[in-house]
């Protein structure tokens, strides 16, 4: 294949999983914090030598699992700057980039898509599906990021919802993204620059979903892809 897709925790979220012998949250020792992005660049760069010796042709994707950015600001992380996130993460993508990979970061909440901009990130995965006009919040940042290269990953297809998974149809899905894509040319971006930068994918993981609704999400992201390609 022309790509391949790895993934990784991204740094803040892993920093505010893991304590100290303390008991204190690793985020808040620069030490330890330091340790932690080391040890996620070492597990991009195995991905991508893995993905590299498979096919050296093939280009891996890399992506930053970032679900705890989206707490960023709130009472529990008020000492945390964004300026540390954002170093934490361009190191990590700065790493990929300079071994062939092209970098990601995934949110399925509220992020602040500032962040990973300024990292310098090639691709924003979000959950389309539940906070497409939250995106449109960073309608500057996200203009910019796009017409220097940067790509939009749709992730229009919920997978942690399986009710209304399992209710969804193409056409249904369509038009959610149509009126996604709304929430951006609404605040003056380009729709062909929007378009041409876009991928779609399922708004988060498949793991919770039974081996049905499983593959019933991927066949949505397929035809759903196919669908607007044929359409724009």
């Amino acid at each position: 294949p022309a790509y391949a897709k790895g993934q990784i925790i991204g740094p803040f979220t892993l920093s505010a999983m893991l304590v100290d012998n303390n008991g204190r949250y690793v985020l808040y020792d620069e030490t330890l914090r330091e340790v932690i992005v080391k040890l996620l660049c070492l597990k991009a760069l195995w991905q991508i030598k893995r993905i590299k010796a498979a096919n050296n042709e093939t280009v891996p994707i890399i992506f930053m699992d970032e679900p705890s950015v989206s707490q960023l600001g709130t009472s529990a992380y008020l000492t945390i700057s964004e300026g540390e996130v954002v170093d934490m993460l361009k190191e990590i993508c700065n790493v990929i980039k300079s071994n062939g990979g092209i970098c990601a970061v995934h949110c399925c909440g509220k992020c602040d898509w500032n962040i990973p901009i300024r990292a310098g990130v090639d691709i924003i995965n979000f959950d389309a599906f539940a906070f497409s006009p939250h995106l449109a919040i960073y309608n500057k940042e996200i203009e910019k990021f796009l017409l220097t290269g940067g790509k939009i990953a749709w992730g229009i297809v919920p997978t942690l919802d399986s009710a209304a998974l399992e209710k969804l149809t193409l056409n249904g899905l369509v038009k959610i993204f149509e009126n996604s894509v709304k929430y951006l040319t609404n605040k003056g971006i380009d729709e062909k620059l929007i378009i041409d930068n876009s991928l779609i994918t399922s708004s988060c993981g498949a793991g919770s979903l039974s081996i049905e609704l499983a593959d019933h999400a991927m066949d949505l992201v397929f035809e759903l892809s196919n669908e607007l390609k044929m359409r724009f």
